[in-house]
């Protein structure tokens, strides 16, 4: 529910937003008057702040598995379809039940 509100916040308000509360509530850590499950949840709202105030540069390598994850997920759509959509073979012989020929006891 945080990181919702977190996230549209930062994409109405741009980044600022993230920033200044971030400051607002370490001051408000800095205070001292708070209780431990106070003081707690303080630290987990600024954690998910600082995500939106402080975004993660990419790097060569994070492209790369990007790409390959996104490759394999199309390739494995593309197996599903063609595996769905093209019609199994029922007529031919090698797929006879093993008792559709009758047996001729001695």
């Amino acid at each position: 529910k945080l990181y919702n509100r977190a996230f549209a916040m930062s994409l109405e308000y741009g980044v600022e937003y993230s920033s200044r509360h971030v400051v607002r509530m370490e001051n408000n850590l800095q205070s001292g008057n708070l209780t431990p499950a106070e003081y707690h949840e303080l630290q987990q709202k600024i954690a998910i702040l600082k995500s939106f105030s402080q975004p993660k540069t990419l790097t060569a390598e994070d492209d790369k598995k990007i790409y390959t994850h996104v490759a394999l997920h199309i390739g494995l759509i593309v197996a599903a379809l063609i595996l769905i959509l093209l019609p199994a073979d029922r007529n031919s012989e090698e797929d006879e039940e093993p008792f559709d020929t009758p047996v001729i006891a001695k």
